[in-house]
């Protein structure tokens, strides 16, 4: 199924590597950004995404990042903790009315 959605990004399926949970997934990272669309209640830094983006470009050009993200409606629930992320909800659109 992956292959059908991916359209263009066959390639990028190719070089794909899964494990078998996230925290396998993000054990050698140096950054973790987690998405989210609620406000959180749980004990990590949450940031805007310019920030996060600061936190990228401070690290070393060797380190490994990972950028996390849930189901397209709603990012990561409280079930699925990433540990020591740090959690970046998106910034407040500007309103439409002038």
């Amino acid at each position: 199924m992956a292959e059908r959605l991916a359209c263009d990004g066959k390639s990028v399926l190719a070089h794909a590597r899964t494990f078998p949970d996230l925290n396998s997934a993000v054990a050698d990272c140096a950054l973790t950004i987690a998405t989210t669309r609620r406000s959180r209640r749980i004990k990590l830094e949450a940031v805007t995404p310019r920030a996060a983006a600061e936190h990228l470009l401070a690290l070393p050009p060797t380190a490994h990042c990972a950028l996390v993200f849930g189901p397209e409606q709603s990012g990561l629930s409280n079930e699925e903790p990433v540990p020591g992320a740090i959690w970046s909800a998106p910034s407040p659109r500007p309103s439409s009315a002038a």
